[in-house]
């Protein structure tokens, strides 16, 4: 049920639905002062959640929080944890290709360590992450890619049952004692990280965190960040609430 809920609330998480149904009511009521104060409520949520200068603040705080890493260049690892949430299930065309999704840098990166030596072995963890579980698992799949590219079967754990990221740590907590590792690199987004590492220390894992796929801007903002509004901002926003209320309902769950 806890899986189900925090699918549906997805739609709740984006201001861009809260545009549309402020514009809705005002477009639907015959009350002249409550038209008009649903369109400026509307035109204002427009203002917030489309300028990228105050989305890029609000992330950059959020991914800095946890992103430091005290890892060296040259550090090894016996196993590297990949997190799930890489693989667009609905992505096209359909043929059986491996469609990447916004988080495609957790796999990149991995892939990156493994050939520069610095990890023997990839713990991918992912299952079906749709309610309805129409599709294939995701660490089968990122495995099948995996050897495409020349990563041997023998350096690849699948574990393809995790559906979130508790389930992530739960699952990956067996696979590393039943191998007999007592230390990971733990792989994911920096956004992310947060709700990882409670996940992690709530299991009692070791392991030492490589944060990827950061969404911040470094680079000077111009003077178009500040006033023109950007349709890509909107899905920034939907990102950082869904990790509020995601780390939110997992500390009420106990899940960290």
């Amino acid at each position: 049920m806890f899986f189900v809920l925090s699918k549906l609330l997805t739609f709740f998480l984006n201001p861009l639905n809260w545009i549309l149904l402020c514009l809705g009511y005002a477009f639907w009521t015959k009350r002249p002062k409550q038209k008009q104060r649903f369109l400026g409520i509307s035109l204002l949520l427009f203002l917030v959640f489309t300028n990228e200068f105050l989305s890029n603040q609000v992330v950059s705080l959020w991914e800095n929080q946890t992103a430091e890493t005290t890892i060296s260049s040259d550090s090894t690892y016996e196993v590297a944890v990949l997190l799930g949430g890489y693989h667009n299930s609905d992505g096209k065309p359909d043929d059986g290709r491996f469609v990447f999704g916004d988080a495609a840098n957790r796999f990149t990166q991995t892939l990156e360590l493994y050939q520069a030596g610095r990890i023997e072995r990839i713990l991918l963890t992912g299952g079906r992450s749709d309610v309805l579980e129409r599709n294939e698992a995701e660490a089968p799949r990122a495995s099948q890619l995996l050897q495409l590219l020349g990563v041997p079967d023998s350096a690849i754990i699948v574990e393809a049952q995790a559906r979130n990221t508790h389930e992530n740590a739960m699952h990956t907590k067996v696979y590393l004692d039943s191998l007999g590792y007592d230390h990971c690199l733990l792989i994911t987004s920096a956004f992310h990280l947060h709700r990882a590492r409670g996940c992690f220390d709530k299991v009692q894992i070791s392991y030492d965190a490589y944060p990827v796929d950061f969404r911040q801007i470094e680079t000077p903002l111009t003077f178009n960040h500040f006033l023109f509004p950007n349709t890509h901002v909107p899905g920034a926003w939907r990102m950082l609430f869904k990790e509020w209320i995601g780390l939110l309902a997992y500390k009420i769950m106990g899940y960290v």
